[in-house]
C-alpha cells in the first residue's frame, strides 16, 4: 500500500479543511453537505489533483456547491469540527491510496457510516486507518467496478420503473399466487427480464390482466423493486397501499 506524498497530503488537508469549514458556511446538516460534496462536479478537480493548481478562496468552494445543488437548510445534525476534518481527509486518502473516485469512496462509506469509523480510527496513522476500514468491509479491489456498475444499473432500472407510473400494463399471473389480499404477478419482457408486480382491487383469478401502475415499491428484504398495479378506473393512495402491502417500502 502506497504512502502519501507531499501533494497528496496537501490535497487531503484541503478537503479536510473544507469539511470543517462547512459547519459555519452552510446551513444543511453534515450528512447532506458530505453527500453533496462527494457527488459534486468540484470533486473531479480533487480526483485529478487539478484543485492544487487553482488559487481558491474557501468561500468559492461553498458557492460552487450551492450553485450546483441550490441553497438548503435541510437537516439538523452537525458533526464536530474534528470529525468533519477527519472525514474530509480520510475520504481523500482512501481515494488516493485505492485509486477510487470520490463517488466510489462515498458508495463504500456513506455519510452515516463514515463518522462511526472516526471514533475507532481517528488516532491511527492515516494509511493504517484506511487499511483497517477496507478490511472491515471486506473490500476487494477487483470488485469495485462491478459494484458501481450494478448500482448504476439498478438506479437506471428504478428510474425506468418510475416512468411507468400512471401507464397501462399487462400483468400475467403465476399459479398459486392469488391467495393474498393482493395478487402477485409479473410483466413479461421488461428490460430483458421478468418484473414482479402486485395487483390491488382484483377479486377474480385471471391468466392476465390490464391495469395501470400506481407506484413503485422497494423490497427491503431482497433489494428488488416491484410495481403496484390497480384497476384502470381506480385510484389508491399511498396510505391505502401501505395497509394492503406491509412487507414493502413505498417510494
Amino acid at each position: 500500500m502506497k504512502n502519501l506524498d507531499f501533494n497528496e497530503i496537501k490535497i487531503c488537508q484541503m478537503q479536510g479543511k473544507i469539511f470543517e469549514e462547512s459547519l459555519e458556511k452552510v446551513e444543511t446538516s453534515s450528512l447532506i453537505f458530505i453527500r453533496r460534496f462527494m457527488f459534486s462536479n468540484l470533486t473531479k478537480k480533487f480526483d485529478d489533483f487539478s484543485f492544487l493548481t487553482i488559487a481558491f478562496d474557501i468561500d468559492d468552494v461553498f458557492k460552487e456547491i450551492e450553485e450546483e445543488y441550490g441553497v438548503s437548510s435541510y437537516g439538523k445534525t452537525k458533526y464536530s469540527k474534528n470529525e468533519m476534518f477527519w472525514i474530509g481527509y480520510i475520504y481523500r486518502a482512501l481515494s488516493i491510496i485505492y485509486n477510487l473516485s470520490s463517488k466510489q469512496v462515498f458508495n463504500l462509506f456513506n455519510a452515516k457510516e463514515i463518522v462511526k469509523y472516526y471514533n475507532i480510527y481517528h488516532t491511527y496513522d492515516v494509511k493504517k486507518a484506511c487499511e483497517k476500514m477496507m478490511e472491515n468491509i471486506n473490500y476487494i479491489k477487483e470488485d469495485i467496478n462491478k459494484k458501481v456498475y450494478n448500482l448504476i444499473k439498478k438506479n437506471r432500472k428504478r428510474k425506468e420503473l418510475e416512468n411507468l407510473v400512471g401507464k397501462e400494463v399487462t400483468v400475467h399471473f403465476k399459479k398459486g399466487s392469488q391467495e393474498y389480499p393482493f395478487k402477485y404477478g409479473y410483466i413479461k419482457n421488461m428490460y430483458g427480464e421478468i418484473q414482479d408486480v402486485y395487483v390491488l382491487g382484483l377479486n377474480e383469478e385471471l391468466e392476465k390482466y390490464n391495469g395501470k401502475v400506481a407506484t413503485v415499491l422497494e423490497n427491503v428484504s431482497f433489494g428488488e423493486d416491484k410495481l403496484v398495479v390497480v384497476p384502470l378506473n381506480e385510484t389508491y393512495s399511498k396510505t391505502e397501499i401501505k395497509k394492503m402491502i406491509k412487507l414493502e417500502k413505498i417510494r
